[in-house]
């Protein structure tokens, strides 16, 4: 898919290409103020060491958010910070399909009554370490993420998540779906905190793995710390192979073993994909998964 097939007609977009905006039909640098409601799309093309993003909300804006990395094959540092004021809804989408070291950290800041809605999908081809943040700073604001996190690099990976609830009546979902092949190592903890005063809080964390072969590992930490009793918070791993039964029946109506895993795959991914509002982007995520 070229760049060009990722953006619509009535979106705005900024491309950046090392490291600075390319072309944009509403940005001029890395930092910047979205103020109309729509659908953004911001691509990395060729990045640098470093690439540094901040992006701020407006009060009652609703914004549909997609972060695209292409023709990424340098190691590199992703910085971004990204705050919605009182009242703003961001359904934002990220893939990461890189073939390179890349370490990200992503900050979210949600203020009275902001929502952000997040499917992240990481599929890359190295080292990686990824420190994620929602810190949820006022009444009634909420987040729902979902991450698709994909290592058959061979290579060791860690994806850390963290939400903090630092005030009452705030609600959290995350969802990670991991998998791991061909002697890789895939790290994924998750952090929930909830401080004193944030009672009435909701917090839930899900990890659930797939291993495809003997020689790679996933290893999922859950950490809840609370300092408020008025609250409900749960959270959970499952980590396993794909059922034995599951693949001698895909493979004995004559599909191999790596198609079989490949269709389970695929239903695996759906709960996440089946979200996605554009088919081609859609259609991009399934075949580079």
């Amino acid at each position: 898919m070229d760049i060009i097939d990722f953006i619509q007609k009535d979106d705005f977009y900024v491309i950046f290409d090392n490291g600075v905006v390319k072309e944009s039909n509403f940005a001029n640098n890395n930092d910047f103020i979205i103020s109309k409601n729509g659908s953004y799309k911001i691509i990395y093309t060729n990045a640098l060491s470093k690439q540094n993003l901040n992006v701020k909300v407006n009060e009652n804006i609703n914004a549909d958010i997609t972060e695209i990395y292409c023709n990424n094959s340098v190691n590199c540092l992703y910085d971004s910070k990204i705050e919605l004021l009182n009242n703003a809804v961001v359904n934002f989408l990220t893939m990461r399909f890189v073939n390179s070291k890349i370490n990200y950290n992503v900050k979210v800041i949600l203020n009275k009554k902001s929502i952000f809605n997040q499917i992240n999908v990481c599929k890359i081809n190295g080292e990686a370490t990824g420190n994620s943040i929602a810190e949820l700073n006022s009444i009634f604001s909420k987040v729902d993420i979902k991450n698709i996190i994909v290592n058959e690099s061979s290579k060791k990976q860690k994806h850390n998540f963290s939400i903090k609830h630092n005030s009452m009546d705030t609600e959290s979902h995350l969802v990670n779906y991991a998998v791991c092949d061909k002697k890789s190592t895939l790290l994924v903890d998750n952090e929930g905190f909830v401080v004193e005063n944030a009672e009435r809080s909701n917090m839930n964390q899900i990890t659930k793995g797939i291993i495809l072969d003997l020689e790679s590992e996933i290893s999922a930490n859950p950490v809840l710390k609370i300092d408020n009793y008025n609250v409900i918070a749960n959270h959970g791993a499952s980590i396993g192979a794909i059922g034995d039964d599951e693949l001698f029946y895909l493979m004995s109506r004559g599909l191999t073993k790596e198609d079989s895993e490949r269709l389970i795959l695929s239903g695996y991914y759906a709960f996440v994909i089946n979200e996605v509002k554009e088919e081609k982007i859609k259609d991009y995520i399934l075949n580079n998964l």
